[in-house]
């Protein structure tokens, strides 16, 4: 799902949720304006009712497209959480939450996920003090991380220091100076909740 290029609003509305984005969505987006799914049939098209194999399936897709990673890494993080001590749903979950790329997103320094990968791949974001390059990396409590200081002027940037987002509790950000620090790992309850990770895991189970 990594390397898909084509229009994101279009792999939101297949799934029926909105882009997940630290701005404001205009009225006019296609995932608020075209509540239906893409495709040659338009308002008429349904989400449909599907079997239990397809609600699992349909769930990991959605996973995939809302933390952007690709099949290789979703079986892994699978894998990883099920040697973790705790629930496997659960300790999936927080892998994901804790991705660089996605506690940029979260922090609000980037409006997206997908500009959060790109700012990170193109190094533009440290990591305790260390150039991170690496969107899947995976931080820690009492990792610190900030925008590298020579775009920190830039015109978009500064745009995305400006927005009222409130980042999660696990999180202590300073977003006028686009840093902040991981001060401990997600509870339950803050855990990406348009994701039901216990039918990801009876979808590897099989």
């Amino acid at each position: 799902m990594s390397n898909y290029v084509g229009p994101k609003s279009r792999l939101y509305r297949r799934f029926g949720i909105r882009l997940q984005t630290n701005s404001d969505l205009k009225q006019t987006h296609p995932t608020l304006k075209k509540a239906y799914p893409p495709g040659m049939h338009g308002p008429k098209g349904t989400f449909g009712k599907k079997s239990e194999y397809a609600r699992q399936l349909m769930e990991k897709q959605k996973a995939k497209v809302i933390f952007n990673v690709s099949e290789n890494h979703m079986k892994k993080y699978f894998d990883m959480a099920s040697k973790i001590e705790g629930i496997t749903a659960d300790e999936m979950l927080k892998l994901l939450e804790l991705r660089l790329d996605n506690v940029i997103f979260k922090s609000g320094i980037a409006t997206t996920r997908y500009q959060a990968r790109q700012m990170v791949g193109h190094g533009l974001i440290e990591l305790n003090g260390k150039v991170a390059s690496i969107p899947s990396m995976q931080v820690k409590t009492g990792d610190k991380f900030n925008l590298v200081a020579k775009k920190k002027d830039s015109a978009n940037f500064k745009k995305n220091s400006e927005q009222p987002v409130k980042a999660p509790k696990w999180l202590n950000v300073d977003l006028k100076n686009m840093s902040g620090e991981v001060s401990r790992t997600p509870d339950k309850g803050e855990l990406e909740p348009l994701v039901a990770g216990h039918l990801i895991v009876e979808f590897y189970s099989k």
